[in-house]
């Protein structure tokens, strides 16, 4: 059909990009190649910089670019050619707020415990899904709720101890590695610590905006790299 198809996932966990400049089409699940082609121009969009400013990050459909957008969460994005030009049409095929109008039509009627199961059955599905990878696995571990509770669904469901990491803080104030390793050893994961300096973590910032792209303001962008 010579029609091209891009599709972001639900929640938008996979980025996206794409750009339509002089002819071209060009797309990627980074920046850095969008902004290695010659068609575009890649000046830093201003509008986008107020968005980060305001809001920690910048929202789609925008980038930090001028030119370049991401494809928005839960959206597939049909290109065709039109003439000597190209058609681009943007559909939404899923979205949260129909799910919970749906929900709300039709609420769960169990007891508490078949809530529970219900629950588990779920989660442990969604974990199940996204182990199936074509390259080594592992989970990064807090030692809180979520990530304690990831890594245990990863485990019930492996034959071999799931490769879990935490990073440690030599400031006690910030150190969650003691409550990450509580949870390793309980579930009998092979548990890697990696403890970090100040001068560790000042190091990495000039590093930031190379592997993440543009910018966002959640701090743990900088335990994430190490």
């Amino acid at each position: 059909e010579r029609v091209l198809y891009l599709v972001r996932d639900r929640f938008g966990i996979k980025p996206l990009y794409y750009a339509e400049a002089n002819e071209v089409f060009v797309f990627g699940s980074e920046l850095k190649p969008l902004r290695a082609h010659p068609a575009l121009d890649s000046q830093v969009d201003r509008d986008a910089l107020v968005q980060f400013l305001r809001y920690g990050y910048v929202p789609a459909p925008r980038t930090i670019y001028e030119g370049i957008c991401k494809l928005p969460p839960g959206c597939f994005l049909t290109v065709r050619e039109s003439g000597a030009a190209m058609h681009t049409e943007l559909v939404p095929y899923w979205r949260l707020a129909d799910v919970v109008a749906e929900g709300r039509i039709a609420p769960f009627t169990g007891s508490d415990s078949e809530a529970v199961d219900a629950l588990e059955s779920v989660l442990g599905e969604a974990v199940r899904l996204r182990m199936v990878a074509d390259v080594p696995l592992g989970a990064f571990l807090s030692g809180g709720v979520d990530s304690s509770l990831v890594v245990a669904l990863m485990q019930a469901q492996s034959n071999r101890p799931v490769r879990t990491f935490t990073i440690g803080f030599t400031d006690p104030r910030y150190d969650e590695a003691p409550h990450a390793k509580a949870v390793a050893e309980h579930l009998g994961t092979d548990h890697t610590e990696l403890y970090v300096t100040q001068d560790d973590v000042l190091g990495v910032v000039p590093l930031l905006p190379h592997y993440y792209d543009e910018p966002f303001a959640d701090s743990s962008q900088i335990p994430t790299y190490l």
